[in-house]
């Protein structure tokens, strides 16, 4: 009901504005001064040269707001000065006439809106031009859709999980809700212990959510990335081009002819840096053909993959995913059978499975790792996520609820510990110690977040252990 309200309110406001004018011409038929009406054109110019450069990053958004107001006041006090002048009453159409053309107007606009919409809106899709969509996108954007409504669902019950909100954040980011992924992204790396792919994952949504402008909570997301991989080539990219948009040209041509200059001749942000690189320069005055550095030869196959490699892997097509990424990943694989005391091998296997989307063998790879490391928390937690990641709705596998006993043997307060083992309580019948690991975790948690609402609401669920009838519903 609500969408029909707003939608009448859209198409009644459409109407006014076609019939406003036409009303108005019958009453006071006039036309501007050529040398004032001139002066308003070069303004509307002005205003959209702005919008042009803001939307390029050649200047700020800040500088544009400053920019449109200024030319706002000056257009606002030309129009000010437009003096009547007569038309020709052979130009003016009748008041009879305009009357009649608006009043067929007010039924035909609104009879036609409902036509078209009909057979084709669909209210539920992200906002994008119907020209641009054809029957197999329309399709994936719902089943996207139907994904995210899903997750949330999921995330309701166990917001401890990881791979959930990144799963989140992805689906949020492929029908352009920007605002909606960086939130998620950021649940994801409240959990994951600053998880420098996360961390950059949650910045570039901020980016996004920003229609391209690097913010400054975005950059001090970058900068915490730069710091713990300093060879993170998304990082590297738009802390540069956050100088760019600031006005530092030569900061940002110097930050992206050093990120081009440690770059793989076939990596793929090749092409789209020298692009900017080659801009910067012409903004300096320099020498465009001689600005962009040689890249690094090309990586010999069989080179296993650094954390960024994986990152901007995750953004690509499955096809490009393949051809780049897949040989590192086996040999990386490969190697570790070799020397499978490598722990810090298995952990960026595991990484590099998930990231990619293959939860099976990042999970498979993280038991690899946790055998290496029995009484590593960190390690076991890593496992844990894995395996969350994983969880369908039937009974919790043994080996995952036996991790969750070690874990917690090791970490009593651990959410993840406590929440499933709780379920797993519930499962076998013994609610009282559900009820004692629920309490727990309940008392961990913030009053008035969600997270504490649903576990009180489980422990509400939860049979008495006193002997008497449950309560009745509601």
């Amino acid at each position: 009901m609500t969408l029909w309200v707003i939608a009448a309110v859209l198409t009644a406001g459409a109407v006014v504005a076609v019939i406003w004018p036409l009303m108005r011409a019958s009453v006071r038929p006039d036309v501007a001064d050529a040398s004032e009406q001139a002066d308003v054109s070069v303004y509307r110019d002005q205003l959209a040269e702005v919008d042009r450069d803001a939307a390029r990053g050649l200047i700020s958004a800040d500088q544009a707001d400053a920019a449109r107001v200024e030319i706002s006041r000056r257009m606002i006090a030309a129009a000010d000065r437009v003096s009547p002048a007569t038309v020709p009453s052979a130009t003016v159409p009748s008041a009879a006439g305009t009357k009649w053309l608006a009043g067929t107007l007010v039924v035909l606009i609104p009879l036609a809106a409902l036509a078209l919409y009909l057979p084709f809106g669909a209210p539920d899709l992200p906002s994008r031009p119907f020209a641009d969509r054809d029957p197999a996108e329309r399709e994936a954007i719902m089943a996207i859709t139907a994904e995210i409504d899903t997750i949330e669902r999921q995330l309701a019950a166990t917001p401890h999980d990881i791979a959930g909100w990144v799963a989140l954040a992805r689906r949020y980011s492929a029908v352009d809700r920007h605002s909606e992924a960086a939130t998620a992204y950021a649940r994801a790396l409240g959990l994951s212990d600053g998880d420098s792919i996360l961390t950059g994952a949650y910045a570039e949504a901020l980016v996004s959510a920003a229609n391209g402008v690097v913010t400054e909570q975005a950059r001090a997301a970058f900068r915490q990335v730069v710091e713990a991989a300093p060879d993170d080539p998304r990082a590297r990219f738009y802390l540069a081009l956050a100088h760019y948009q600031s006005g530092d040209t030569q900061a940002a041509l110097t930050g992206w002819q050093a990120l081009a200059g440690d770059s793989p001749a076939d990596a793929p942000w090749l092409p789209t840096l020298e692009g900017y690189i080659m801009e910067a320069a012409e903004r300096l005055d320099l020498d465009p053909g001689t600005a962009v550095p040689p890249p690094l030869a090309a990586e010999a196959p069989g080179t296993e993959p650094t954390d960024a490699d994986v990152a901007a892997a995750a953004d690509m097509t499955p096809e490009q995913r393949a051809d780049m990424v897949r040989g590192m990943v086996d040999s990386l694989a490969a190697r570790l059978e070799q020397e499978p005391d490598d722990l810090e091998g298995w952990l960026r296997l595991g990484h590099a499975y998930r990231v990619i989307g293959e939860p099976q063998q990042a999970t498979a790879a993280y038991q690899r790792a946790s055998a290496l490391a029995p009484d590593d928390p960190v390690v076991l937690r890593t496992l844990a996520d894995a395996w969350i990641g994983m969880l369908q709705d039937d009974a919790l596998p043994t080996d995952f609820v036996a991790l969750l006993q070690r874990l917690q043997s090791i970490d009593p307060e651990d959410p993840r510990a406590l929440w499933f083992l709780g379920v797993e309580a519930v499962d076998r019948g013994d609610p009282a110690e559900a009820r004692r690991l629920w309490s727990r975790l309940r008392d961990t948690l913030p009053e008035g977040s969600a997270e504490r609402s649903v576990v009180e609401r489980r422990l509400d669920d939860l049979a008495p252990t006193d002997g008497t009838a449950p309560p009745p519903p509601g």
